[in-house]
């Protein structure tokens, strides 16, 4: 199970990705602009 979250993990790392899965499942229009997002942590201490 593990190995499939760092699959998921890595594809949603993709700016471009990450706003076609949200902007589809969450609010069905385009609301998140992928040029707007940028990375940020992933993990805490």
């Amino acid at each position: 199970m593990a190995k499939k979250d760092l699959g998921i993990k890595k594809v949603e790392d993709y700016n471009e990705v990450f706003a076609d899965i949200y902007n589809t499942l969450l609010f069905q229009k385009n609301v998140i602009d992928s040029q707007c997002l940028r990375s940020g942590a992933t993990e805490s201490v």
